[in-house]
């Protein structure tokens, strides 16, 4: 417990004391990198979960899965350190990139869902007063593993063990409407193929081009993350949670002697004083590196006509050796006539 109120605490310090001056900017600028929603969203459901754990004996079985929940956040953030390598780094990128591409392909998948389990539920079971959840199931759950190859024909089709009494319990102890069974039948292979042909497809299209729009900068991803893991650990306590509280201590008491270490070595924004001085360094640098680049193409040109003299140099020798031949050649036919 006291190692995530450690961790949550850092994160707090993270929000807080970071470079813009509202609120509101510096939650914009703490949730835009979505590691530190995973450490907040871990931190937090851990402690819901101590707390639904020592209030009531009958919530032990949600605390427990609010656990589970703090652990896979936890071990998804392990992934965070894979950055530093330069093979695995930009395969985290690709991730990312195939999840934001996955929630619009399920905007459109959930609309077929919904069609067809709207359209299969009430006509296979039109009359059942089934619970919410057994509508939830067969509208939702069953239509989403089908489109992965499940083809759940006994909940469709069968006839075995089954009532036509309306109240029957669910699961499915009812019989279905067998005057309808034929068209579920139908629109159960026309959603398989749609869903397993052309969507699914779709999706390993959309992931290859994402694949390979990274693949090809690779090297630029990774540096990025590379600085952006150096710019998170230069500001951040020497010592790991929870001993990261022992830092807390002495950084205070630094303060408040008047002798904290500087921090803050990455600035986001920038007074008018470094601006200009930036603006003095970004002109020298363009002016050295234009001079340098004339030089080059100068050098180049010059080359370049050293190169097109000795061309027409050995151009005009040619043309000599050429007219002697041509004198040799007159002479040797005027010889071999008179001789």
């Amino acid at each position: 417990m006291f190692w995530v109120l450690t961790l949550l605490l850092e994160e707090m310090r993270q929000l807080l004391f970071q470079e813009p001056i509202t609120v509101a900017e510096k939650a914009v600028m703490y949730f835009r990198e979505y590691w530190n929603m995973i450490d907040l969203f871990g931190a937090v459901l851990f402690i819901m979960g101590v707390i639904l754990r020592f209030s009531s004996s009958d919530l032990i079985e949600w605390a427990h899965g609010l656990y589970l929940l703090s652990l896979i956040f936890y071990y998804t953030k392990l992934t965070f350190f894979f950055s530093v390598h330069h093979k695995l780094g930009p395969k985290i990128i690709m991730i990312g990139n195939m999840l934001k591409d996955l929630f619009g392909f399920m905007c459109i998948f959930t609309v077929f869902l919904l069609a067809y389990g709207i359209a299969v539920q009430s006509s296979v079971y039109p009359y059942g007063k089934d619970s919410a959840f057994a509508v939830f199931w067969g509208i939702f759950v069953r239509p989403f593993y089908e489109s992965f190859g499940e083809p759940w024909m006994e909940e469709i089709g069968a006839t075995d063990e089954c009532t036509n009494d309306a109240d029957a319990e669910w699961p499915y102890k009812r019989c279905p409407a067998q005057g309808k069974v034929i068209f579920a039948l139908i629109l159960k292979c026309l959603y398989i193929i749609f869903t397993n042909v052309l969507l699914l497809n779709l999706l390993i299209a959309m992931f290859n081009f994402r694949y390979t729009e990274v693949n090809n900068e690779s090297d630029l991803h990774w540096k990025l993350q590379m600085f952006n893991v150096i710019q998170e650990y230069c500001d951040r306590p020497i010592l790991p949670p929870p001993l990261i509280i022992i830092s807390y201590v002495v950084t205070a008491i630094r303060k408040c002697m008047g002798t904290s270490p500087v921090t803050g070595q990455f600035r986001i924004s920038l007074s008018e004083r470094d601006v200009k001085r930036l603006e003095v360094f970004e002109n020298f640098s363009l002016q050295s590196t234009r001079q340098s680049v004339m030089q080059h193409e100068r050098k180049n040109e010059e080359v370049l006509e050293e190169r097109i003299k000795g061309i027409e140099a050995q151009g005009a020798r040619v043309e000599d050796r050429c007219k002697n031949l041509e004198d040799l050649i007159k002479n040797w036919r005027i010889s071999s006539r008179y001789p």
